[in-house]
């Protein structure tokens, strides 16, 4: 269970975020600001349709990324429904689209008792939609939010996570990635079965990757593998590895990896190991223990085979048999802690080769001769090595400054909402200039910077920056072509509105002491 000072985030259910607005964290609620609140005056055109080929729409049952789920029933019928549609058909991008249609493409080639099942697919009013079975039960994150981990309820909890992976599986074998498991997308039906959800970040196995836009979000981090943090190949064992985390949330009552920003926890889990789950829970079973932390092995090819082996080991040990799973052995503890220590492992192994290049000098001189002769090919190759790997070191500092640089622009673009809906438009625009693009350098901004740049102007018809201090105090002519402005460089400078030109400046030695000695008449 997780702590009193914990929030659970209601949209993806990470742990340990500050929460915000509606109990979101801030990850969904910049999804959700940038989504709908931003452009709510320019998407007054985009009105969805009452009826989309006979499913009438009820009541909005939630909205994210680019998607608004309505509940629907039939005309004529009380069969209830989800229904599913772009939140702008206007606005979406080419790559929004595609990827719209690749959820529905995903989700009916994946027909399972433990998968969402697609109903239909249309396109009404010119918004694409698709209609999937309504799960009235909510979802697993809910539960987590009601449940506290105990060692009664760990058989459930495991057998719960055994369907999820059988059902990953099947997906697998079809072909679907699905890149996003968490408790929030597994929905649970009145029996209590668990059913996955959510394919919108979906991807097909034997698909180009070209449909992911630069700082788009790829999972959520508390459920995410250390090589799709990192931005590297996505495989199956990505999913895997979310399954583990799950599976990990369920047992302990909080995720492996936790911190104040979403920043924070994929660093993370990028650099650490997943700490054992006992650490959390003293009364969990060896087995099951080191079950969970094979699925969350920070290399892939060292985490089960498939998600059917993962739930075949889950199996094992609801039985009572002996499991694949085995705890980490002394050697790779040994490693663990070298890599958490490398100055102390770096001089412990160098001491080792001087002891050892030592004795080699004493007992065969005759080797070390001939050795040398072998010398500057060594060096070579040692270079050529040494290049290797500071071309390896730049490329991750690059891959740390792009995300440092997508994180902070995320963070301005949340920000300046925030101070422009409280009326601060001199706030905002310091944060969007921020990312102004410059010379030689990436440019982030997507349309919310540009659906930003708009709201900052107001109603602003003239810009002057003429005074060189702060502004004190204006005032128009009575035929409202003329505006003063008073400063505190002690200077008036008069304009004209209608074209924008100073026409007067008064030094600050003739200037008026007030804004009631201005002769505008």
């Amino acid at each position: 269970m997780s702590s009193s000072s914990e929030i659970c985030c209601t949209s993806c259910g990470a742990i340990g975020l500050s929460a915000g607005r509606d109990g979101l964290c801030p990850r969904c609620l910049l999804a959700a600001a940038l989504d709908w609140d931003l452009l709510e005056d320019e998407t007054s055109e985009d009105v969805h349709p009452n009826e989309c080929d006979g499913y009438v729409l009820g009541e909005m049952l939630g909205r994210g990324g680019n998607g608004v789920v309505y509940l629907a029933h039939r005309s004529g019928s009380e069969a209830q429904f989800a229904l599913k549609m772009l939140a702008s058909a206007h606005l979406a991008s080419p790559d929004e689209l595609r990827r719209f249609r690749l959820e529905a493409e995903a989700i009916s080639g994946v027909s399972h008792p433990n998968i969402i099942r697609l109903v239909a697919v249309g396109e009404a009013n010119g918004f694409p939609y698709f209609v999937m079975d309504y799960i009235s039960g909510g979802n697993l994150a809910d539960r987590l939010s009601r449940d506290s981990p105990e060692k009664s309820t760990a058989p459930e909890k495991v057998s719960l996570v055994e369907k999820i992976a059988r059902a990953v599986h099947f997906a697998h074998e079809r072909g679907v990635l699905h890149r996003d498991l968490k408790p929030a997308n597994i929905l649970i039906s009145a029996s209590g079965e668990p059913l996955v959800s959510d394919f919108g970040l979906a991807r097909l196995i034997h698909a180009p990757s070209g449909m992911t836009m630069t700082g788009a979000a790829l999972g959520t981090p508390s459920y995410m593998s250390p090589e799709q943090a990192a931005g590297g190949a996505i495989t199956t064992s990505t999913d895997v590895f979310s399954l583990g985390a799950i599976l990990f949330h369920l047992l302990v009552g909080r995720t492996p990896f936790q911190g104040a920003t979403p920043l924070e926890i994929l660093q993370q889990v990028i650099s650490r190991d997943v700490p054992d789950p006992r650490n959390f829970a003293k009364w969990l079973d060896r087995d099951l223990a080191t079950i969970c932390l094979k699925s969350l092995h920070r290399d892939p090819a060292r985490r089960y085979a498939s998600a059917a082996v993962f739930a075949e080991d889950l199996e094992r040990w609801q039985r009572g048999e002996a499991v694949l799973a085995r705890p980490v052995s002394r050697p790779e503890k040994i490693l663990k802690w070298s890599r958490r220590h490398p100055i102390a492992a770096t001089f412990g192994l160098t001491g080792g080769v001087a002891v050892l290049a030592l004795a080699a000098l004493f007992i065969g001189g005759s080797i070390l001769v001939r050795e040398q002769r072998n010398f500057a090919q060594q060096q070579e190759k040692l270079a050529k090595k040494n290049a290797e790997m500071a071309g390896q070191q730049e490329a991750l500092a690059r891959l740390t400054r792009d995300e440092s640089q997508r994180n902070s622009y995320a963070a301005d673009m949340y920000l300046a909402n925030r101070v422009l809906a409280d009326g601060h438009l001199g706030q905002a625009r310091k944060m969007l200039d921020r990312h102004r693009q410059a010379a030689g350098a990436v440019d982030l901004r997507g349309f919310e910077w540009y659906a930003l740049e708009r709201l900052c102007r107001g109603d602003e018809i003239r810009r002057w920056q003429d005074h060189t201090a702060a502004v004190m105090a204006v005032a128009f002519d009575p035929s409202g072509k003329i505006l003063a402005s008073a400063g505190r460089d002690g200077r008036v400078i008069f304009h004209s509105i209608s074209d924008g030109q100073t026409i007067l400046q008064l030094p600050k030695a003739d200037a008026p002491t007030g804004m009631g000695e201005i002769p505008l008449m």
